[in-house]
């Protein structure tokens, strides 16, 4: 399983606190995920920052097309997520590939969506919010 952060366009081991995932169920571990430190935080927040102004040049079909693809992504893993989120929730696995996967790719696909029409009033990206910058 792949626990890496991703900063700056590369994957790192995370510097900060351990985490470790259990099985609802047994409570055994499934997986140990390495945090990110401050300097990693920091470090990943600067580099949204240098690649903003580039991003916010890039077309919205273009920014569109890239977010159909998480979702496409996601919902090409779903049974391999479904399987990890069920085992640490304990939530049935049915539900996790009937409801919860699907609306989590339905996000990327709504703010793609946003994002168009966004584009086609000629809205700008203002700057980082969350995990994206539309």
């Amino acid at each position: 399983m792949q626990t890496h952060l991703l900063i700056d366009g590369k994957f790192v081991e995370g510097a900060g606190a351990t985490d470790v995932v259990l099985d609802a169920a047994t409570g055994l571990p499934i997986a140990s995920v390495p945090a990110a430190s401050v300097e990693q935080v920091n470090g990943a927040v600067a580099a949204a920052e240098r690649g903003f102004s580039g991003w916010s040049q890039t077309p919205p079909k273009d920014r569109a097309g890239l977010l159909l693809k998480i979702a496409d992504r996601i919902e090409g893993d779903a049974d391999a997520f479904a399987g990890l989120e069920s085992r640490n929730t304990g939530k049935p696995l049915a539900a996790m590939l009937g409801d919860e996967i699907p609306a989590i790719a339905d996000v990327f696909r709504r703010i793609q969506a946003i994002g168009l029409w966004q584009g086609s009033i000629r809205l700008r990206p203002r700057g980082l919010h969350g995990g994206t910058s539309w």
